[in-house]
């Protein structure tokens, strides 16, 4: 038994991926855990914070521009000024790679490329990137900045591969937001959480990781994949997330985490 545990403030916890960490993963038990699902709670660590790592998952995919502002920046904002004030060390922030916009290489979006994000969503979680970068890492502290692709598994009751299960399902078609052919990486969750612990017991890795896996489909393959071949319809409505392309080269986290997906073929549990 681990007489000095690590310990970790989780932002959060009520989302997909917060589940998933306090249900379904070994984290309970590896790592000293604390909730908070409230920022305000960050403030009554106490001692407990000192030289804690803070994992901020609390943020917002959709919404309006005030929602996203919101819940992405000004969120993020507090949660540091809070976790600074009980001592504490580390910060993980989960991103997205829509911060780059549509990729400059067939092999994905590198850390180091030009962020230009095409909505509001990217735009608002690389301000709050820039807040990490800032508010903590000019201070001298360590972070850690993990941009994502679509993340998906079996308990997932949101996002593209959710929604069209269900439509599927129910009304026997799938809706398509634009022409289909926006190049999508696919993360299952078992490989994210995998890179969180990486991430947890490397704190010398630090700045910002791309976490992704070697699959990529465009989603008029993904529909392909999840109707099986069968005749379904196949409804076409607008593009409202503006990103022709989500698709991350992970090779700094391959080298300096020493990370490797396993799940590289869509995988539903089924």
């Amino acid at each position: 038994m681990d007489l000095n545990p690590i310990h970790i403030a989780v932002t959060g916890s009520n989302g997909f991926i917060g589940q998933e960490i306090m249900l379904w993963s070994n984290f309970p038990k590896q790592f000293d855990i604390r909730i908070c699902d409230s920022i305000d709670q960050i403030t009554e660590l106490g001692s407990w914070g000192e030289g804690a790592v803070l994992l901020h998952l609390a943020g917002c995919f959709s919404g309006d521009h005030d929602v996203l502002w919101n819940s992405n920046v000004e969120l993020t904002r507090k949660a540091l000024e809070y976790f600074s004030k009980v001592g504490g060390n580390r910060v993980i922030f989960l991103s997205t790679g829509a911060v780059y916009g549509t990729s400059a290489h067939l092999e994905g979006s590198r850390e180091d490329d030009l962020v230009k994000p095409a909505n509001y969503y990217g735009f608002t979680k690389r301000l709050a990137e820039m807040v990490v970068e800032y508010d903590w890492g000019c201070n001298g502290y360590p972070y850690h900045i993990l941009r994502l692709p679509n993340v998906y598994g079996e308990r997932q009751r949101k996002g593209v591969i959710f929604q069209m299960r269900n439509r599927i399902q129910e009304q026997n078609s799938v809706l398509i937001e634009g022409n289909g052919e926006q190049r999508r990486d696919f993360l299952h969750i078992s490989d994210l959480l995998a890179a969180i612990e990486r991430v947890v017991e490397y704190p010398e890795a630090v700045g910002i990781f791309n976490i992704s896996s070697h699959l990529s489909l465009t989603v008029n393959q993904l529909a392909d994949q999840l109707t099986g071949g069968l005749n379904i319809r196949r409804d076409f409505g607008p593009d409202k997330n503006q990103l022709q392309e989500l698709v991350l080269d992970i090779n700094k986290a391959k080298q300096q985490l020493e990370y490797l997906p396993k799940v590289n073929n869509l995988y539903l549990g089924v």
